[in-house]
């Protein structure tokens, strides 16, 4: 496959006038944190990989693990030399993404979860469609994997290559939440990135978010791509997990809602006023998740209440939750909205539960 030539080329792509080396066609980049069940499936998927060895590199970030993740990681760096291993003290997802991130030599980026895996064909399927239509991102399908079954899940956006006219007619309007509740699909994973395009975003990723700042970087790398592409295929495996950070309570999940929100505005204030009826919707949910996991917390009622009434501080929330426009059909958005209109914490708890023991879930 001639879709890459080994090569090097230093540009100005950020900012701050960051000095780009580009060496391979991908960086594949996996965040590791305590994943020694799981992460040996997950390397090697990719050490697996149809395409060319010498076409892409494997960045681990071992994010300060406590059990055996680094010596996993070093024993398949000796063993590939497409691995690199990057060992650092606990930072987080987002820290640990930008350490992969800043030492990556890939025209394009991936990145995959510890515990997660992938299909053979992964990289040669994005390769194939770099060289047909060289995209900005390329978006593909993944499996929800659980201990009972798998599920298929393609993208909402039928397959192709999208060219500016057709992102903004078919894609930007349903970037970060449409009327209906539909949205652009919000994960890192499951897509490859430009590197010189996310590289502006994610690297300015507060730090402090442990949820929704995928979300960030996702939003802010699509909203700026010429070109995106679409696959049929369905090339990433997600495990569902249990303890699931996404699932835990939290007892700073207000406060991590606010700064993600105040992010998510800065960042679109110069785009087009529809966007910013799409934030407003997408603040809904996201003050509802963050009461959720509020109320997972170990705190009193009272501290909870407390927390809770602090994310109205923030005006933006204020005005979803009184002027967000939602359809006839998003009826559980529309009561999700009524119950944060009137702050009504302990009605988000019961419709929580009353929720999850239809679905035969643990709720909170």
């Amino acid at each position: 496959m001639d879709v890459f030539q080994s090569h090097s080329i230093c540009n100005d792509i950020l900012t701050g006038g960051i000095c780009v080396q580009i060496s391979f066609l991908f960086s594949v980049i996996v965040p590791v944190y305590n994943a020694q069940d799981y992460l040996p499936r997950c390397i090697d998927s990719l050490v697996m990989q149809k395409l060319d060895r010498h076409a892409w590199e494997l960045i681990l970030v071992d994010d300060g693990s406590a059990d055996r993740s680094g010596e996993i990681c070093d024993a398949y760096a000796a063993e590939y030399p497409q691995i690199q291993v990057i060992h650092k003290q606990n930072g987080g997802h987002t820290s640990a993404r930008n350490a992969g991130l800043t030492a990556a030599q890939g025209e394009y980026v991936l990145f995959v979860d510890s515990d997660d895996w992938v299909n053979e064909d992964m990289l040669a399927s994005c390769a194939d469609e770099i060289e047909a239509q060289h995209p900005d991102v390329v978006l593909f399908g993944h499996w929800r994997e659980t201990e009972q079954k798998s599920a298929e899940v393609q993208p909402e956006f039928p397959p192709g290559s999208y060219g500016l006219e057709e992102l903004q007619r078919e894609i930007f309007p349903h970037m970060m939440m449409d009327e209906a509740g539909h949205f652009f699909p919000r994960a890192l994973w499951g897509k490859a990135f430009r590197r010189e395009l996310v590289s502006r975003y994610q690297l300015r990723i507060p730090q402090q978010l442990r949820t929704g700042e995928d979300m960030c970087c996702v939003i802010c790398t699509v909203l700026a791509a010429q070109r995106i592409s679409v696959l049929p295929q369905c090339l990433y495996h997600y495990r569902i997990l249990p303890a699931s950070i996404s699932r835990r309570g939290d007892a700073e999940a207000c406060t991590r809602c606010s700064c993600l929100l105040h992010f998510l505005e800065q960042e679109i204030k110069e785009h087009s006023p529809a966007l910013r009826e799409q934030l407003l919707r997408l603040t809904v949910q996201q003050m509802y998740s963050s009461a959720v996991r509020l109320l997972g917390a170990e705190l009193s009622w009272k501290e909870k209440q407390k927390r809770f009434a602090a994310l109205y501080q923030l005006p933006l929330c204020r005005e979803a939750v009184g002027h967000a426009r939602f359809s006839r059909g998003a009826r559980t958005l529309r009561l999700k909205q009524l119950l944060l209109r009137y702050r009504w914490l302990a009605g988000i708890s019961f419709f929580c539960r009353w929720g999850a023991n239809r679905k035969g879930t643990s709720g909170l």
